[in-house]
């Protein structure tokens, strides 16, 4: 996160990060953006840093790609079947 920041007052150019911490209970995600604070002459006088836990929307996506594969593999077995009943016929 110091790397982000120094970055930022550096460049002026944002950065963005996602980055998990261990957690007593799994893991936790978060994501954060550094964005330049420019005074009124355009100089970047400090940062502007916002942190969002993201740890329940990863478990959704992780959970939403399971589905979706078991979904792909139910729908290629019927696939299957049906050209199976098909060649018979």
């Amino acid at each position: 996160i110091g790397a982000a920041k120094r970055n930022v007052v550096a460049s002026g150019n944002p950065e963005h990060l996602e980055f998990s911490i261990p957690a007593d209970d799994g893991v936790r995600w978060f994501q954060l953006w550094v964005d330049a604070d420019h005074d009124d002459g355009g100089a970047v006088q400090g940062v502007v840093t916002t942190m969002v836990e993201t740890t329940e929307q990863k478990r959704r996506e992780q959970t939403l790609k399971t589905l979706l594969r078991e979904v792909s593999h139910r729908s290629k077995n019927l696939l299957a079947i049906i050209q199976s009943i098909a060649t018979q016929t």
